[in-house]
C-alpha cells in the first residue's frame, strides 16, 4: 500500500504507532496483580491491541478527511493477501450460525478483522524506507528488552540452583522472536561500522533469550533461521558482499552462551539446565504424546464436520466432546493418558485447528493466502528480492513451521501481528512490479473509501474491546466472590460473573464448590454440569460432580455422569477406580469388579491406593503404602488434584477424618 505525498506530518504519528505496537508486543510482561486469566481468549493483549488499532484508525480517518490522501494497493497483493484475509473473516463470521459457541466464532472474526486492519496500516507505515527501519529497530529493541531479565534469571539459576519457570513465562515470546529473526539478521548484515556491532549484539541477546528459555523447538527454529539467512548470503551471488559479516555473526552466536555458563562454576548443582532439558526424555515423550492426542482430536472434529467445521474458535469449547468420541473409537491409544488434569484450549497445530473449526472451505481459503506466500518465495528465489525480501520470506516460513507445533500462532494476537508485519514487508518488496502511482497494476482507494473502511475497522475494534472487557469483568467478579466468606453475598457476585460471561467455566465451578460445601448438592450439581459442558472437564471435575450427586441422594445420576469421564479418560486408574466405587455404591458389584480389574491392568499400584482411599480413608491408604512398597504413596498419584477431591467427599461422610484433610492441605 502506498500513500500520496501530502502536507501531513508523518514523523510523529508513525513514531507513536511504532511505540503503540511495542506496547502490544510486550503487554504480557506488564505486571498485573492479581493475574486475571480468561478462559481460552487472552483479554489483556486483545484489549490493548483494540485500543491501539482504534486510535490508529481514528488518526487515519482524520488525516484522510483533512488531506485527501489515497491508498494504493498492487493488484497481486490484493488478490493473494487482502482478498484471502477478507474471505477468511467472512467465513468465520458465517460460522456464527452453526457454531455451538457463537461468541467464540464472533471473537475469531473480530481478531482476524484486526489482523487485516493491522496489515493495511503497517503497509502505509513501512512503505518509506526510514519508517520500515524505525519499526524494525523498535520491534528488535522490544524483544531485547524482554530478554534481559530472562538472561539474568538464568545466570542466577546457574549460581543458586533450584527450579525455574523461565520457559513457562517466556515461551510465548519464542514464536515472535523466531519469526522476526531472519528479517532482523538480514537488516543487521546490511549495516556497517558501529551500527553493525550493536545490531550483532542485539541478535546475540535474542539468541541467549531462546537459549535460556529452554524451549527445544524455539532453539531449533532460531538455529534454522540463522542458517537459512547465512546460507542465502553464500548461495546468491548478489549477497556475497555480506559473507564476512555472516561468518562473524555465526561465530558470535556460537560463543554467546559460553560466558553466561561461567556462573555454573559457582553452583552446587551439577549439570547445565539446557543439557538437562534436552536430555529429559520423559518430558519430551509427554510433550510429543500430548501433541499427538490434540492432532487426533482435531482430525476427529474434521472427520465429523469436514465441509464447514465446528465453528471458528470453537476448538477449546468442543474439545472434550470430540475427545470422548475419539476415545470411544480408540480406547487403547496410549496418548489418551495425557491431559487428564489439564484444560487444553488449542490444538497445538494451527493448520489442523483451522480444518477442525472451519472445515475444507476454511482450509482452502487459508491455502489461498499461502499461495501468495508461495509467490513471494518464488520471486525472492529467482533473484527479484533484496536481502530484506529474503529475510521476510524466511520469517514467514518460520512462523508457518512453528504453527505446526505451537499453542499460540494466530491464537495470540501479538504473534499474529508479528506474522502480518513480516507478510507486509514481503508483499511490499516482492509482489509489486512497479512503484509508479500511474501503474495499471495498482488499485486506488479514495478518501471516502478509506473513511468508510476506518469506520468498519473502528466498529470491529470496539466490539473486540467490549468482548475482552466483559470477559475480564466476569473473572474479576468471580475472584471477588471467592474472597467473600458469606455465601449469600458471594452468590450475587458469582451470578453477576456468569451473566457477564456465559462461557466462564471457572465461575460456574467455584459457585458449585461453594454450594456443595454448604450442602446444597442439587444446585451444586447443575453448576458442575454447566462448568464441564463449557470446557472445564478434567477428571477431577467429574469427581466433584459425582460427589454432589451422591451426597444429594442421586447415585444414578452420579453413575451416568461419571461414565462420561471413563469414556474420556479410559486409561486413567483414577477414573476407572472411581467409577468402580460408584458402581459399588449403586449395588452393581459385578460391573464394579470388572472396572476395578481394568484399572489394575492399567496401574495396579495406583488402583490399590485409590480404592483404599475411597473406601477406608487416606490414613489407611497411607499405612498400606508404608507396609507394601508395591503400592503407590498417596502424594505420588496422578492427578494430584483428585486426591483432595476424594478427601473432600470422605470428610462429608466421615467428619472425623477432617484432621486428615487439614494435614494433607
Amino acid at each position: 500500500m502506498q500513500t500520496t505525498r501530502s502536507s501531513v506530518n508523518y514523523k510523529e504519528p508513525k513514531l507513536l504507532f511504532c511505540i503503540g505496537l511495542v506496547v502490544v508486543l510486550l503487554s504480557l510482561s506488564f505486571p498485573l496483580i492479581p493475574e486475571w486469566r480468561t478462559f481460552i481468549h487472552m483479554w489483556r493483549t486483545e484489549l490493548i491491541a483494540s485500543v491501539f488499532l482504534g486510535i490508529s484508525l481514528g488518526y487515519l480517518f482524520y488525516s484522510s478527511n483533512s488531506t485527501g490522501e489515497t491508498f494504493k494497493l498492487h493488484r497481486r497483493e490484493f488478490l493473494f493477501v487482502a482478498l484471502p484475509i477478507v474471505s477468511f473473516i467472512v467465513w468465520s463470521a458465517l460460522s456464527i450460525f452453526w457454531a455451538p459457541s457463537w461468541r467464540s466464532a464472533l471473537h475469531h472474526t473480530l481478531v482476524w478483522s484486526e489482523y487485516l486492519i493491522f496489515y493495511l496500516i503497517i503497509r502505509t507505515v513501512i512503505d518509506r524506507g526510514k519508517d520500515y527501519r524505525r519499526t524494525l529497530l523498535m520491534i528488535a529493541a522490544a524483544f531485547v528488552l524482554v530478554s534481559l531479565p530472562a538472561i539474568v534469571e538464568y545466570a542466577a539459576l546457574l549460581v543458586f540452583g533450584g527450579g525455574t519457570s523461565i520457559g513457562l513465562r517466556y515461551a510465548r515470546y519464542g514464536e515472535q522472536v523466531n519469526t522476526m529473526l531472519p528479517l532482523i539478521l538480514a537488516g543487521v548484515l546490511m549495516l556497517n561500522g558501529r551500527r553493525f556491532v550493536l545490531g550483532l549484539g542485539a541478535v546475540a541477546a535474542l539468541w541467549l533469550f531462546m537459549f535460556v528459555s529452554l524451549g527445544r523447538t524455539n532453539i531449533a527454529l532460531f538455529a534454522f533461521g540463522t542458517a537459512a539467512v547465512v546460507g542465502c548470503v553464500f548461495i546468491f551471488k548478489r549477497f556475497h558482499k555480506f559473507r564476512l559479516k555472516a561468518v562473524t555473526a555465526v561465530l558470535v552466536l556460537i560463543a554467546a552462551p559460553v560466558p553466561i555458563h561461567i556462573f555454573s562454576m559457582f553452583s552446587a548443582e551439577p549439570g547445565v539446565p539446557f543439557i538437562r532439558r534436552v536430555n529429559d526424555t520423559a518430558a519430551i515423550s509427554g510433550s510429543n504424546g500430548f501433541r499427538k492426542l490434540m492432532a487426533s482430536i482435531s482430525l476427529e472434529m474434521f472427520r465429523q464436520n469436514p465441509v464447514i467445521g465446528v465453528g471458528a474458535d470453537n476448538f477449546g469449547m468442543q474439545l472434550n466432546n470430540y475427545r470422548t468420541a475419539y476415545a470411544v473409537k480408540n480406547p487403547t491409544d496410549v496418548n489418551l493418558v495425557n491431559a487428564e488434569n489439564e484444560i487444553p484450549e488449542r490444538s497445538h497445530n494451527e493448520f489442523l485447528q483451522i480444518l477442525a473449526e472451519l472445515g475444507i472451505v476454511g482450509g482452502l481459503i487459508f491455502a489461498w493466502l499461502l499461495c501468495g506466500v508461495g509467490l513471494m518465495t518464488f520471486n525472492a528465489l529467482r533473484g527479484k528480492g533484496s536481502l530484506a525480501g529474503i529475510g521476510a520470506v524466511l520469517s514467514i516460513l518460520i512462523f508457518l513451521v512453528s504453527s505446526l507445533v505451537t499453542s499460540y500462532s494466530f491464537r495470540l494476537i501479538q504473534n499474529g501481528f508479528v506474522f502480518f508485519f513480516v507478510l507486509a514487508v514481503a508483499a511490499g518488496l516482492l509482489l509489486r512490479s512497479k512503484r509508479t502511482h500511474e501503474s495499471p497494476e495498482q488499485l486506488t482507494f479514495s478518501p471516502i473509501q478509506i473513511r468508510a473502511a476506518c469506520m468498519l475497522g473502528l466498529a470491529a475494534c470496539l466490539m473486540l474491546g467490549a468482548y475482552s472487557s466483559l470477559r475480564v469483568a466476569s473473572v474479576i467478579y468471580a475472584a471477588r466472590a471467592n474472597g467473600v466468606f458469606d455465601l449469600v453475598d458471594a452468590e450475587k457476585f458469582y451470578k453477576t460473573s456468569i451473566q457477564l460471561d456465559r462461557e466462564n467455566p471457572d465461575a460456574e465451578f467455584s459457585l458449585a464448590f461453594r454450594l456443595m460445601d454448604a450442602k446444597r448438592y442439587e444446585e451444586a450439581s447443575s453448576h458442575f454440569e454447566r462448568s464441564i459442558s463449557i470446557g472445564r472437564a478434567p477428571s477431577v471435575s467429574y469427581s466433584y460432580l459425582a460427589t454432589a450427586y451422591l451426597m444429594g441422594g442421586n447415585p444414578a445420576a452420579a453413575e451416568r455422569s461419571f461414565s462420561n469421564a471413563v469414556k474420556m479418560y479410559p486409561l486413567s486408574p483414577f477414573t476407572r477406580t472411581r467409577y468402580a466405587f460408584i458402581l459399588q455404591e449403586n449395588g452393581k458389584s459385578d460391573r464394579s469388579v470388572s472396572e476395578l480389574e481394568q484399572s489394575r491392568r492399567i496401574g495396579a499400584a495406583d488402583t490399590a491406593t485409590w480404592w483404599t482411599m475411597m473406601n477406608e480413608g487416606a490414613r489407611k491408604a497411607s499405612e498400606n503404602a508404608n507396609k507394601d512398597k508395591s503400592i503407590s504413596p498417596i502424594m505420588d498419584m496422578a492427578p494430584n488434584a483428585a486426591i483432595y477431591a476424594i478427601l473432600f467427599e470422605r470428610v462429608i461422610e466421615h467428619p472425623e477424618e477432617k484432621s486428615t484433610l487439614d494435614f494433607m492441605k
